[in-house]
């Protein structure tokens, strides 16, 4: 979304919940994993092709669940504009 870039470079996720809190942006996070200072990978019900996220990682839906079970505290995530 405009004005809300994602953080580019290089992260290790660092916290991981089914069902996460973003003090950062007041709102629950499905299958999050955070990965710097409250941006998160996360379930979106509706990824569109263009930037609408607050910075985070929109996963679609139905592929949020397959993500969730990859990822790990400590595995490295690659961001790039």
């Amino acid at each position: 979304m405009p004005g809300w870039p994602t953080p580019v470079g290089h992260f290790d996720i660092l916290a991981r919940g089914p069902l996460s809190w973003s003090a950062r942006f007041q709102v629950w996070l499905p299958p999050a994993q955070c990965f710097y200072d409250g941006y998160a990978m996360h379930e979106f019900a509706d990824v569109p092709d263009y930037p609408a996220s607050h910075g985070c990682v929109g996963v679609p839906e139905v592929e949020a669940q397959t993500v969730w079970s990859f990822g790990h505290i400590g595995m490295r995530v690659w961001t790039t504009p």
